[in-house]
């Protein structure tokens, strides 16, 4: 008999004594599936100015960390989402989330989220319902074990 471990389906997030819950990506839900669509994925830096985006403005498109600024001075017709890759950004970077992130889809890991929950409660609290957890599963989760998702994962499969 395999055993496999589930990656939460939810994670709770405490903010002014108030349980802000957030879901976990599932590509198996319709509305976050981006399956057989074209899909733009725009980084920020800043080359990122210097690029001529008229023709990418009504293909769906993902905005990663600084990239949503964009939206600023171009009309996009479709925000797939936004993915927020590192807790520093929230840090080093609070004012772009304030000032372009208005509840379009964002994708973050839990460090993401608690750095949010600390430094942007009132976006969480207000938008959560558009914000999914990612789980890297390269990564060590699960409290201080430091065993990656991918490592258990593997050692479950060879030793089932």
């Amino acid at each position: 008999m395999a055993l496999y471990l589930r990656l939460p389906a939810t994670a709770g997030f405490n903010i002014d004594s108030e349980l802000i819950v957030i879901s976990a990506f599932n590509a198996n839900e319709a509305e976050q599936s981006l399956l057989g669509q074209d899909v733009n994925i725009i980084a920020s830096g800043p080359s990122v100015q210097q690029l001529s985006l008229s023709e990418l403005l009504d293909t769906p498109t993902i905005f990663v960390n600084g990239s949503i600024s964009l939206t600023e001075h171009h009309a996009f017709d479709h925000i797939a989402g936004y993915v927020i890759s590192d807790a520093r950004f929230i840090n080093h970077q609070p004012e772009i989330l304030r000032q372009y992130y208005t509840g379009q889809p964002l994708y973050a890991t839990l460090a993401v989220f608690e750095a949010m929950a600390t430094t942007h409660p009132d976006i969480m609290r207000t938008h959560h319902h558009a914000m999914r957890v990612l789980y890297p599963v390269d990564r060590p989760w699960g409290g201080s074990n430091q065993i990656s998702y991918h490592s258990i994962s593997s050692y479950l499969r060879k030793n089932a």
